[in-house]
């Protein structure tokens, strides 16, 4: 949806409007994201936004029905985020995973909560200070994701 959102004409007529307000507000909360993350790096809050890493956007939607045997489902395979930061919203099946000393931690779903992960993007300007965590979907996860890309064409470590 950034830096280049489609054209109206591209997107389902039932879901265009509802797309573009909820690219806003995704918009929104990558800024405020960004700030905070700067202030947390020792940063001034619109440095990282200054660099143009609130530019990139994508949205990616999996929903999953509810299936019986829970047990059966496959999940993914440990995978970090090529991103710079990923959103989530888990609904209540749950099934995400971290590893954290060598254990895979659930991550137990928080009606209305976000999951904000660290993607490789932030480790790599940062000169590994920050580490993007190991994550894995032990079993089925209807999630929305919403991956915010840093567009910095030349990276410079901020460390």
């Amino acid at each position: 949806m950034a830096p280049d959102p489609p054209r109206p004409e591209e997107l389902p007529e039932p879901f265009r409007d509802m797309m573009f307000e909820y690219n806003d507000r995704v918009m929104s909360l990558g800024h405020l994201l960004f700030e905070l993350m700067s202030e947390a790096l020792g940063l001034n809050p619109d440095h990282l936004l200054k660099i143009d890493c609130a530019k990139g956007l994508a949205q990616l939607c999996h929903y999953y029905p509810a299936c019986p045997q829970p047990e059966s489902t496959m999940g993914t395979s440990k995978h970090a985020d090529n991103t710079f930061l990923t959103v989530l919203l888990q609904d209540h099946i749950g099934g995400l995973q971290v590893l954290h000393e060598n254990q895979w931690i659930d991550v137990p779903p928080v009606p209305g909560a976000l999951v904000v992960n660290i993607g490789d993007l932030l480790q790599l300007i940062t000169n590994d200070s920050v580490k993007t965590p190991l994550k894995n979907v032990a079993k089925q996860l209807s999630i929305i994701i919403v991956i915010i890309s840093c567009n910095v064409v030349d990276f410079q470590p901020l460390f």
